[in-house]
């Protein structure tokens, strides 16, 4: 009886290690997937910048050009 206890209760370890493990995954990739979301939104503010200074470029470039 004492050794289906003992075994009863090693699963149970397992178990729950299994679990703490798999929690610290999942907060790693929530936390991955977070950082990766801010590095996306970054990228994005940055990319409607540079197109805004492109146009503003491309607009004092034409006050330079000669008519034919």
């Amino acid at each position: 009886m004492k050794a289906n206890e003992n075994k009863l209760k090693s699963k149970n370890v397992v178990r729950i290690s299994f679990a703490e493990q798999s929690a610290a995954g999942i907060e790693q990739t929530s936390a991955a997937y977070e950082q990766t979301n801010s590095s996306m939104e970054d990228i994005s503010v940055n990319s409607m910048k540079l197109a805004n200074l492109s146009e503003e470029l491309n607009g004092f470039v034409q006050q330079f050009k000669l008519s034919n």
